[in-house]
């Protein structure tokens, strides 16, 4: 868990390193498979890396961050529910403190807003917790919060399109 938070500081830092590509919502669907996860998102989108990550993924107005975590990072993580890890994955966010546990279509998320004082931006975080066979999974997505209303169904979509590959 502890890596959690390292990972939410460093994210708030690099959020605003989204690329200057297509909008995230132009373009043909594409399939991204890397590092035992794949994910459909659009073409407007590049792979890129970020320390900390297992994967991301940037366009001119989205950011996915990917995260695994291990059954063996913490003894008896393996038994924790997808609503323990996400509990525990907001509790060590910082960023997303009052955030609170919410499923839809399949889904359990949590989402909250983070002003980038240095940037002078507010942004809107939609994060995706998902368990594997030996591993947590968490994909978080990210754009400024005046796109959330139009950006939040296709984070959903996406979410949706999720599978996990040996």
């Amino acid at each position: 868990m502890k890596k959690i938070l390292l990972i939410a500081i460093t994210l708030l830092i690099l959020i605003g390193t989204v690329g200057c590509a297509s909008s995230a919502v132009d373009g043909e669907e594409k399939v991204f498979s890397s590092d035992g996860i794949k994910i459909t998102l659009t073409d407007a989108f590049k792979k890129t890396s970020i320390e900390n990550y297992t994967v991301c993924y940037d366009s001119k107005d989205v950011a996915v961050f990917v995260l695994q975590e291990k059954f063996d990072l913490l003894e008896g993580l393996s038994d924790y529910s997808i609503d323990d890890y996400g509990q525990a994955s907001i509790t060590v966010n910082t960023a997303a403190e009052g955030a609170t546990l919410k499923k839809t279509d399949g889904l359990t998320y949590y989402d909250y807003t983070y002003e980038n004082t240095e940037k002078n931006i507010t942004y809107y975080y939609f994060t995706v917790l998902y368990k594997a066979s030996d591993s947590f999974w968490m994909v978080q997505f990210a754009t400024p919060e005046e796109n959330k209303d139009d950006f939040t169904p296709k984070f959903i979509e996406w979410a949706k399109s999720v599978e996990f590959t040996d």
